[in-house]
């Protein structure tokens, strides 16, 4: 287990940089019969159970989302469970699995060549990497919002300014217009930095996300959990 901090924290890492958001979204095969989000879900109650969803793996980021998903909207899928979001998206395209929470990295270009039908992303705003997608909250699931973040972590009790100067090095390299092609499939720190004010500095000294991805998660990996043991897991 590690926990992780802030710069003044407790725990085994401090948290020095961010570099991206990994911007998810909700795939499906194009030839399944709901062309949008409020179709799936209408359909998801009349067929409870019976529809499949993909994950990278029991626990993944993929599959909370999904857990996160259904139990906002009083619905139930049957996960089908990967290792890796390779094969689990390969059998989406194939048609062997209906849906897949996804990253927008490895999705959109087989979203371009149709291989694949995107039906929102997860984040509160529209990606840069590709506004045309409506987010869940213009799809019909007002309020949910997941996402993945990346970023550079060291051990506790780094030295301050050793922390600092990563973070401003790091920063930097982000400016650096040979980085931009890097960042066309995914919404950067860079990005964020010039559309919400928020740069990677926020992720080191103002910035819990460890805390509020608990908040998130909490309920979904309940759910989860209860289903692998067997049992109700309590809240708290």
């Amino acid at each position: 287990q590690v926990v992780f901090t802030d710069s003044t924290g407790e725990g085994d890492c401090i948290k020095s940089t961010k570099l991206n958001d990994a911007t998810l979204l909700l795939v499906a095969h194009p030839s399944f019969p709901f062309n949008n989000l409020r179709e799936l879900i209408a359909l998801a109650r009349k067929r409870s159970g019976t529809l499949t969803m993909a994950s990278a793996g029991p626990g993944s980021t993929t599959h909370l989302t999904g857990e996160l998903f259904q139990l906002n909207n009083g619905i139930k899928f049957l996960h089908i469970p990967y290792k890796g979001s390779g094969q689990a998206l390969i059998d989406v395209i194939g048609g062997q699995v209906d849906l897949i929470f996804d990253q927008l990295s490895s999705s959109g270009p087989l979203i371009k060549a149709g291989k694949l039908r995107a039906l929102a992303v997860t984040t509160i705003r529209r990606s840069t990497a590709a506004p045309q997608l409506p987010t869940m909250n213009e799809a019909g699931v007002p309020g949910f919002e997941v996402t993945s973040w990346y970023g550079i972590l060291v051990p506790a009790g780094t030295p301050v300014a050793l922390v600092n100067k990563l973070n401003r090095d790091i920063s930097a390299s982000l400016l650096d217009p040979a980085s931009f092609p890097l960042q066309e499939t995914s919404d950067s720190a860079l990005h964020q930095a010039f559309a919400w004010g928020v740069n990677t500095y926020a992720f080191a000294w103002g910035v819990n996300t460890d805390l509020l991805d608990r908040a998130t998660y909490a309920p979904a990996l309940r759910k989860a959990w209860s289903a692998l043991v067997g049992c109700v897991v309590p809240g708290g």
